[in-house]
């Protein structure tokens, strides 16, 4: 009786327009729009069948409400509907003018790009749903925002020359802004700024051996903010249903469920743009058709996006049906008249935060050499040596597992750090490539892998330095509370290897492909990946360990045809 079907469907319109000016400051205009519209529908039908009675609740709205005892078995009938439009408009003016030697290449513009799903998103009955864990209730996808970005842009491409070298120098600056967003979003009223700078040196010709040295020297600079996702801005509501009373009778008439239901919204309002710094100095070499280059860079993000946990106290009652006489009754039991007792749960709540920092610098190289004679064969090899720091940037508030006379741990930990890491490393690719002129055949060879990965984790803090209750009352962790009954448990267990770094060395893989022309613009490409692999073991908390893993080779073949 289950049945699938999914359907897709795209219309997509693009428009790319150029006109060029004889006269005037402007010599450029491009405007450049495309508009995307979807059509996607999923329809499922699933015969779901429970072990036993289950209940649930429907409410949307925060308060005690009678629940329902569904079917036991049943067919359910979901369908997904989305229809998701994006667009994007970009229109750009070029302006080219010098003063003095110094020539201008003027670049400005302004950018636009919406995405809104006008779909009814998922459509079921709520006491029949496709999967026995859905405890959610169904939102439609048009109830979201839409994404709208807005941004001018401005730059200018300097370029002096003189007799022996030249200077390069680009500045520009993007302006950006979200649009549409409710007043209660701190990016409503946000607009970021994205400078960007590159200057390059092409320095005067070095002779040697008759042949000149060719040199270029780069640095950059620039900032670029990543905006939060529609998820991340308006995630759907949570519902926490707490069960107050669970009476089930033999007469379904007489069965009756009562919930305490918390809707939590887990938006965070205050959720922001995150920044990426990058800096990066460039090298690149030429000599005799080898040519060479080497980049230094360093890029720091300290408000990237992290989902933490929150934690508040849920209150509700717990009665007791147990002193009903169950073979006299006549209506369903009234909580009214039933005595309680007074619980809570101490939970958390998964919200996004700009609470993680990552920290990337390293240097890439590379080098490609001209056909060797003879053997018509060019080395191509690249790599880079990296440092990847991640960590959080704001505290972790974290609970222990451990419950009292069943119910929740009283007290949440606030700890300075979470599981961060340091990796340190040497990647390589490796591609020697010979053409076969009589066969009109290209074979390259590829080998690539890594030299030495140190994974090293940040050690862990394992005492908070300060916690606080259900009551939100925060408190300084002492080392009298290490003894306590009950926040002793505030301090996390932190193994040995918890704060140990893994070392491993060499590996490497080859890579075969072969490439012939066969007729005019068709190629034909025989490949086969991971011919070889190998990797060395290493060494963990004085062991050696063996890495086995999967690595059979495959085959595949291609045809391209250009025209």
């Amino acid at each position: 009786i289950d049945t699938y079907q999914n359907k897709k469907q795209n219309i997509s319109i693009a428009n790319n327009f150029d006109y060029k000016i004889s006269s005037g400051f402007f010599n450029r205009l491009q405007l450049n729009t495309s508009v995307r519209k979807g059509y996607e529908d999923l329809d499922q039908t699933k015969l779901v069948q429970f072990s036993g009675p289950r209940v649930v609740s429907i409410a949307t709205e925060q308060g005690v409400n009678d629940g329902y005892f569904p079917e036991i078995h049943y067919v359910s009938y979901l369908k997904t509907e989305g229809r998701p439009l994006d667009m994007s408009y970009k229109f750009i003016a070029d302006a080219l003018f010098f003063t003095g030697n110094v020539s201008h290449n003027l670049e400005t513009g302004i950018d636009f790009r919406y995405s809104k799903n006008n779909g009814r998103g998922q459509i079921y009955d709520i006491l029949k749903p496709p999967s026995p864990e859905m405890d959610t209730r169904p939102r439609t996808f048009n109830d979201v925002p839409a994404h709208q970005n807005a941004a001018f842009f401005i730059g200018d491409k300097m370029q002096y020359d003189f007799k022996t070298h030249g200077f390069m120098f680009y500045a520009g600056v993007r302006f950006s802004k979200m649009l549409g967003m409710p007043e209660q979003y701190a990016l409503k009223n946000k607009v970021y700024i994205e400078p960007r700078a590159n200057l390059q040196w092409n320095a005067p010709d070095v002779n040697i051996a008759g042949n000149d040295l060719k040199t270029d020297v780069t640095l950059g600079y620039g900032s670029l903010y990543k905006q939060p996702t529609l998820q991340m801005l308006y995630p759907n509501l949570r519902y926490l249903d707490f069960q107050q009373l669970n009476f089930y009778h033999n007469n379904p008439n007489l069965r009756y469920v009562n919930f305490m239901t918390y809707v939590i919204n887990p938006v965070n309002y205050e959720l922001i743009a995150a920044k990426n710094v990058k800096k990066e100095l460039r090298i690149d070499l030429s000599y005799k058709k080898h040519n060479f280059f080497i980049t230094y860079f360093n890029e720091d993000m300290k408000s990237g996006f992290r989902v933490e946990e929150r934690f508040n106290t849920y209150l509700y009652n717990r009665y007791d049906a147990t002193g009903m006489d169950l073979e006299n009754m006549t209506e369903k039991p009234d909580i009214k008249n039933l005595p309680y007792e007074e619980r809570y749960s101490f939970l958390g709540n998964a919200i996004q935060q700009n609470g993680s920092r990552t920290l990337k610098k390293g240097i890439e190289f590379g080098y490609s050499s001209p056909r060797f004679n003879g053997i018509n064969t060019r080395i191509t090899l690249n790599g880079a040596w990296f440092k990847t720091l991640y960590e959080n940037s704001t505290p972790l508030h974290d609970k222990p597992n451990q419950s009292i006379g069943g119910i929740s741990f009283p007290y949440v930990g606030i700890y300075k750090n979470d599981l961060g890491y340091v990796n340190t490393g040497l990647r390589y690719n490796c591609i020697i490539d010979t053409y076969l002129k009589d066969l009109d055949m290209n074979i390259s060879l590829s080998l690539q892998g890594t030299l030495f990965l140190n994974e090293e984790r940040t050690k862990i803090i394992a005492e908070p330095y300060a916690y606080y209750d259900k009551d939100g009352n925060i408190f300084e962790f002492t080392d009298s509370d290490r003894t306590d009954t009950y926040k002793q448990w505030l301090v996390r267990n932190v193994t040995n290897t918890d704060n140990m770094a893994r070392l491993y060395d060499f590996d490497v893989t080859a890579n075969l492909k072969a490439t012939k022309n066969i007729y005019g613009n068709l190629k034909a490409s025989l490949f086969v990946n991971r011919l070889f692999s190998y990797y060395a073991p290493y060494t963990f908390n004085g062991r050696t360990i063996e890495r086995n893993f999967f690595n059979e080779p495959y085959f595949g073949m291609e045809l391209t045809f250009n025209f």
